[in-house]
């Protein structure tokens, strides 16, 4: 219920005034309260009075108990006057409250039936004035049902302009299967036009094999009406038109909901890929003959590979042998040699250093395909390192009419690497500058 502002100052002015009748009540009844207690207190005070002039009726002086006793009824009879009139004034009193009391409890279901109209009749014009709101808002609903089937026209004439202009096949069924709409391009992949297509099975128009094995595949239409989900056609699929012609192509159906999510047709969308069958044919020839070719190659790689390794197997064995007379020649151990003797060994000795670090490249060239390269990493003196090397093209250096200045700080530190691995840095660097265009290299 909605009270306004002047029934709410109402509503509290009767509240004030139900709560000053509970106090006028609450101080009459602490009133008669006191009263009561006073009237007991005197009555008390009365009857010890009397013992006392009892008592005293037995001495002596008898003239002053009979003065006491006059006393004690004047008393007596004040008091009960005053009783009298208390009581009559209290009841007049207690008349009086209830009368208010009455009337304030008239005023009350008065004010309570005049606000329970009010309210009515408040409810009824708001009624009334949502009826009203109601009637125009039915009204701007039909404004806005007309608008809809207005768009719904233009959107139903520009659905079917899209339909009949995009690029991949449609077609559109009922609920039993039976075809509603085919687009141009349905029409020719099928060979069926609209007029005749109407109405028929979607089996009849829409007839698809297996590539490979030319066995009838079933449309996914009664699929997809059934379970209300998307359905995709099985790869390799032909579709046989109405005289007899064959297109590969590539579809995918999908359910058409009402309002209500409720299942009211299918609509079939697919596209030619007879060139893209063929492109992914010619793929895969290509990819069948790659793979061919790759393992030729794998089985040379091979064969190159063992080729490699048993050639510098078998030149490493007389080469070692000629490395290692070489250095006992050098070593003076069968007898002193003269310089030229010396000079001979040595260039000996130097070529065939040469020559093996040339085929232990070979060998590491094998290991490097065979994925089987592994390093032996040692603490290398780097100076000592560069004059061996130096002393190892130093003939080539000769033959060449160069000349080599070997620069190395004092402060060159020793370096952690493969002692093999590092030569053939150093010498294909020597080389390349041996081969350059300069007259020296530094």
């Amino acid at each position: 219920m909605k009270i306004n502002k002047k029934n709410t100052a109402l509503f509290a002015g009767v509240s004030a005034m139900v709560l000053m009748l509970i106090a006028i009540w609450f101080l009459v009844f602490a009133l008669i309260n006191e009263t009561t207690r006073a009237c007991k207190t005197s009555a008390v005070t009365i009857n010890q009075t009397n013992d006392a002039l009892a008592d005293a009726e037995t001495g002596v002086d008898k003239p002053a108990t009979d003065e006491l006793k006059n006393i004690f009824l004047l008393e007596w009879n004040s008091l009960w006057l005053a009783k009298s009139d208390f009581q009559k004034n209290l009841s007049r009193m207690l008349v009086l409250i209830i009368i208010i009391s009455i009337l304030l409890l008239l005023f009350i279901v008065l004010f309570v039936y005049l606000l329970y109209c009010e309210t009515l009749q408040k409810n009824k014009n708001e009624i009334h004035l949502e009826t009203q709101c109601q009637l125009e808002s039915q009204e701007e609903t039909n404004k806005q049902l007309q608008q809809t089937n207005t768009a719904l026209h233009i959107s139903k004439e520009g659905l079917a302009v899209t339909l009949k202009s995009i690029g991949d096949a449609v077609i559109t069924t009922d609920v039993r299967g039976q075809v509603t709409f085919l687009n141009p391009i349905a029409e020719m992949l099928t060979g069926w036009p609209l007029a005749e297509a109407k109405g028929k099975p979607i089996e009849e128009i829409f007839c698809i094999i297996n590539e490979a094995t030319r066995q009838s595949v079933i449309a996914p239409v009664m699929t997809t009406i059934e379970q209300g989900d998307i359905q995709g056609m099985v790869n390799h699929t032909i579709l046989i038109a109405r005289y007899g012609s064959e297109c590969h192509i590539a579809d995918s159906c999908a359910p058409i909901f009402n309002r209500g999510q409720k299942v009211i047709g299918a609509v079939l969308v697919f596209r030619d890929v007879t060139k893209q069958r063929e492109i992914e044919k010619g793929l895969a020839k290509a990819h069948e003959e790659l793979k061919d070719f790759a393992a030729e190659l794998k089985i040379a790689a091979q064969v190159k590979s063992e080729f490699l390794a048993n050639m510098s197997h078998e030149l490493r064995t007389p080469l070692n042998s000629i490395n290692g007379f070489s250095e006992v020649l050098c070593d003076e151990i069968f007898g002193p040699l003269n310089e030229k003797q010396k000079m001979y060994i040595n260039n000996v000795l130097t070529s065939g250093k040469h020559l093996l670090l040339l085929i232990n490249q070979i060998l590491d060239m094998a290991k490097v395909e065979s994925g089987k390269m592994a390093l032996t990493p040692a603490i290398l003196p780097m100076k000592k390192l560069l004059k061996e090397l130096v002393t190892v093209v130093e003939n080539m250096i000769q033959k060449k009419n160069l000349e080599v200045i070997l620069e190395i700080d004092e402060v060159l530190p020793d370096i952690e690497a493969d002692d093999l691995k590092i030569k053939e840095i150093v010498l294909i660097s020597f080389q390349t500058q041996l081969n350059s265009p300069l007259k020296a290299a530094k």
